[in-house]
This record gives structure tokens, sequence and C-alpha cells, in this order.
């Protein structure tokens, strides 16, 4: 085997390994109670719909998280809305805009 060989072999076994260690972390988080990740920032609980619409063929959820979770939106923060169910239907999201109202 020579070194560009050597070089990428040992490189995909470093990316599977972090991919591994990154989803083994994961399931240890969503094994914690739901209130236990709310409360460590780690999960977005008591959000309430205010409006669905589709716009240009992608859907756009409107919605009103509590207020002690304002703080971890950002806009431009990418999410991943599901009913607490790792392995469940999940929509994968992006913050658009955060405002007060």
């Amino acid at each position: 085997m020579n070194d560009a060989e050597e070089f990428r072999s040992a490189l995909e076994r470093q990316v599977r390994s972090e991919a591994r260690h990154g989803w083994e972390n994961a399931r240890k988080r969503w094994a914690k109670p739901l209130a236990e990740r709310i409360q460590a920032a780690r999960a977005i609980g008591g959000l309430e719909i205010s409006e669905v619409e589709t716009v240009r063929g992608h859907k756009l959820v409107h919605f009103h998280p509590a207020a002690e979770d304002m703080a971890l939106f950002r806009e431009g923060d990418q999410v991943r809305m599901s009913l607490d169910d790792p392995d469940g239907d999940e929509f994968k999201s992006q913050i658009k805009r955060v405002s007060p109202d």
C-alpha cells in the first residue's frame, strides 16, 4: 500500500469512528427524559404552532416557543423537529426569522 492509500484508509477509519461516536452521544442524549433535555438546552419544549403554509414548494411552520426558549433561536440555525423519537419522522428545518411577537 502506498502513502496516499494508507492516508486515505486512516482518514476513512477516523471519520467513521467520529461518526459512530457522534451517534452514540446523540443516542445517550435522546435516552434522557425530555424535561432534562429541555433544561440542558438540547431540546425545545412547549411549541405552539400558529400557522402552516406552503410557499414555493416549501412548508413554512410558524410557531411560538416558550419564553424561556427564545434565547435558543437564531436566524439561520438548523433544527431537527420530531415528536421525541430519534428514529421516527422528522423535519430538517432552518430558522428563518426570530421575532418576539
